[in-house]
């Protein structure tokens, strides 16, 4: 298959919402240097090498500069918990988002997710004026707003193109300025899984002794498989097609209702009274029943002879961290934990429709398990 691995998503429907993609990402996705504190890194290569080569999800952990004094205390640094992920200096965020506008400003076909979360809680943001926040988004985004989709709901590709799309991993005021600032994207991290609404995370990290990785493997299957189920693609009713003594009662809905569905759109709101989002990217909302085959009239008159029904589901991200360590184990530091898990053989299980997978090292083995997770999506 020759797939060009800076371009991939030119290949996929404008109409296609970007969580119905299988999907590349990185964990720890700047911690790359090999000059930092043991047990830190987490890739082999930087940000814009990861995009080259197919990545789409970034996972990025921020700090105050701690480093510094006064007002550049703000300027926020890629960190790995409380440490930095490089020893020579802080690698400051701009440096990642340079990396970002680059690639995206040469590969306009495509978008990136980028989950943005703030660590070394020695140094905490004020959560009563949703500084953090702020911060981000005036010193780091504002300028470049045309760069970003800033909505809390997940797009379909046609208005993600050419931006990175805001996975915000922190809190903000229930009805703040900055309630719909990107993509919620929380869960409560003493859980391993979690399946809410409109995302379905796997995040056990806390690999206590090799016994656990079987473990962390069983988990990466299972939400694969409620990925491929929930998109269509797996072995239960997925939104490819329910039976339709599942499906609520279509005849109190109007024709046009009952016909094939167009996705709707809508306006965001303003993101703040100082700096509006005036060109806002518009977000998907629901879809309704799609009947197969027959026309409505049929439909409503003779249920009992249509087979199935199908029925397009609010778009829901599953993102499924294919990571794990002990830091006070050498054998379970994220390098080694990584061999491990590629040992079980998991890509057998990456199909069309599988979800964003996280993974440490994405380089490893020349990219291999970046380059079959694009190509599922691209079946012969």
């Amino acid at each position: 298959m020759n797939v060009n691995y800076s371009r991939w998503m030119a290949g996929i429907d404008d109409e296609t919402y970007v969580s119905e993609i299988s999907l590349p990402g990185t964990h720890n996705s700047a911690a790359c240097f090999k000059i930092a504190a043991p047990s830190v890194q987490c890739q082999g290569k930087g940000i814009l090498e990861q995009l080259q080569h197919g990545v789409r999800f970034l996972d990025i952990r921020l700090s105050k500069d701690y480093m510094s004094r006064g007002e550049h205390v703000n300027d926020l640094m890629v960190v790995h918990g409380k440490f930095p992920v490089r020893l020579t200096g802080s690698y400051k965020f701009k440096k990642v988002l340079n990396d970002l506008y680059n690639f995206l400003e040469s590969n306009p076909t495509e978008t990136v997710m980028v989950s943005v979360k703030f660590e070394n809680t020695m140094l905490n943001w004020n959560p009563k004026t949703d500084e953090f926040a702020k911060v981000l988004f005036q010193k780091y985004i504002a300028h470049h707003r045309d760069r970003w989709y800033l909505s809390d709901k997940i797009p379909t590709l046609k208005y993600a193109r050419g931006k990175a799309l805001l996975l915000r991993r922190f809190s903000v005021l229930e009805h703040g300025v900055y309630k719909r600032f990107g993509i919620p994207f929380l869960w409560n991290l003493s859980n391993s899984t979690h399946d809410g609404d409109s995302i379905c995370v796997q995040d056990f990290c806390d690999i206590k002794c090799t016994e656990d990785l079987s473990k962390k493997v069983d988990m990466i299957k299972h939400v694969i498989e409620k990925a491929k189920t929930y998109h269509g693609n797996g072995n239960g009713n997925g939104s490819g097609s329910m039976n339709i003594n599942d499906v609520e009662s279509t005849s109190s809905r109007k024709t046009s209702d009952s016909t094939h569905s167009k996705r709707k759109l809508s306006n965001t709101t303003t993101l703040s009274n100082a700096t509006t989002m005036t060109n806002a990217s518009p977000f998907s909302s629901c879809t309704s029943f799609v009947s197969t085959g027959e026309s409505t009239a049929s439909t409503q008159s003779s249920q009992e002879e249509i087979k199935h029904v199908k029925i397009s589901r609010e778009p829901k991200l599953f993102v499924n961290f294919c990571s794990g360590a002990n830091y006070l184990q050498r054998n379970l530091w994220p390098s080694k934990v990584d061999k491990a898990l590629r040992g079980h053989n998991i890509e057998d299980l990456f199909t069309k429709n599988c979800g964003t997978l996280v993974i440490d090292f994405a380089d490893r083995d020349n990219w291999k398990l970046v380059k079959k997770l694009v190509n599922v999506n691209f079946p012969c």
